[in-house]
């Protein structure tokens, strides 16, 4: 079995893609893949998507103030005459609806302890206790925790609401542009044809003028016309490339760089 060296089968891949790649180059830009591309690429656009993740982070900072919170205390004499020890869990969770929050917790002691130290006994399987906080007056209606959390809330509804006003804008301005570069390709093909026409119009009336068939004031307003209309030609290329350039802003490639497309993928009519 032959077997064909590395550099020389990566060689002969390039040979076969090439073609398929300069195809996908040179087909005519459609509408769809300028508003897909500005959309995933807009610098306006990401920056309002980023400000609507923002929005988000600060949210769920504002609902950590509701999570259930753990406290683990030990305490332990290591020298001395008393030797007792305390381990004391307690678990919290603040209430949604009202200022207060519900607890438990766990107590249990071993050892001895001073008299002035009597709470820390327990019985030998300890102590537990369970309850809740409820506020009637202060922080009832409204609180420091539930004023975050509505206020966060409500800046992810701003945040999203203007990148929809941002992406409609963008999109709108990415319309404008494609279709201002397509005018522009249309006007430049017209001015070229008029201008091939006027060409091949010359070379026609210059043998009927060497022939005597026509008077030579008819070539020399053929050639003033064509200085004319290659005039209009080549100012019909600088509005191309004047619009490809601001087209570029909403056609960007896969890692966001502004793309400036060639002449070869003009559409052949405006309905693309």
């Amino acid at each position: 079995m032959t077997r064909i060296p590395p550099l020389l089968g990566v060689a002969f891949l390039l040979v076969l893609l090439a073609p398929a790649a300069a195809s996908a180059q040179s087909t005519p830009l459609t509408l769809d893949e300028v508003l897909r591309s500005s959309a995933r690429s807009a610098p306006q656009i990401v920056e309002a998507l980023a400000k609507v993740r923002q929005a988000d982070g600060r949210a769920l900072s504002a609902e950590g103030a509701f999570d259930t919170v753990f406290d683990v205390e030990s305490k332990s004499r290591v020298a001395g005459y008393y030797d007792g020890t305390v381990v004391e869990g307690r678990a919290t969770r603040p209430l949604t609806g009202n200022g207060g929050y519900v607890y438990g917790g766990y107590r249990a002691s071993r050892g001895t302890f001073p008299v002035y130290e009597d709470q820390a006994y327990t019985n030998k399987l300890g102590e537990a206790k369970i309850g809740a906080l409820f506020a009637l007056l202060r922080d009832r209606v409204i609180d420091e925790r539930r004023t975050r959390r509505t206020i966060a809330g409500t800046e992810i509804d701003v945040a999203r609401f203007e990148a929809e006003m941002v992406a409609v804008g963008v999109q709108r301005r990415a319309v404008d542009a494609y279709q201002a570069w397509v005018a522009a390709g249309l006007r430049l093909r017209a001015y070229r044809d008029l201008l091939n026409l006027a060409e091949r119009r010359r070379s026609a009336i210059g043998r009927l003028v060497t022939l005597g068939a026509r008077p030579e004031i008819l070539l020399v307003e053929n050639d003033q016309n064509l200085v004319r209309r290659r005039a209009l030609a080549v100012r019909a290329e600088q509005d191309v490339a004047g619009a490809a350039n601001a087209l570029s802003l909403y056609l960007r490639d896969e890692a966001g760089a502004p793309v400036t497309v060639s002449d070869d993928r003009m559409p052949a009519d405006a309905g693309a």
